[in-house]
């Protein structure tokens, strides 16, 4: 299981987040975040800078971009202004993306070659 560290609810960090664990934000980042593992927004969580992560979940919000490894979830009650981009992407009802959206195709197995249609 990879380390896990949480920025409190109440709690403001100033600066860019870089490792190799996963982090949750209940609190307020200003500086770019840059993980190899997971980044979770909670409810109450602001980042205002751009994320990268193998995986993001947003339920608060973010004023920067988002870039993940494998999959952005934008779940109920996210908002994020800024460009998303990722090889799976999935926005939920009253999420709010104000930016560009991408799927770049890179997650999960490489698409299968098309069979031939029989004549």
């Amino acid at each position: 299981m990879a380390n896990e560290t949480t920025i409190a609810s109440g709690t403001i960090v100033r600066g860019s987040i870089e490792g190799t664990g996963n982090l949750v934000v209940a609190g307020h980042v200003e500086g770019e975040i840059q993980l190899a593992g997971d980044v979770t927004i909670e409810s109450g969580g602001l980042v205002g800078a751009n994320v990268r992560a193998a995986r993001i979940v947003v339920r608060g919000a973010v004023r920067g971009d988002l870039s993940a490894d494998e999959a952005i979830f934008l779940e109920e009650g996210a908002r994020v202004v800024g460009d998303v981009r990722a090889g799976r992407i999935a926005i939920g009802r009253g999420a709010l993306v104000r930016g560009y959206v991408e799927t770049t195709g890179q997650a999960g197995s490489t698409p299968r070659e098309a069979k031939p249609a029989a004549a």
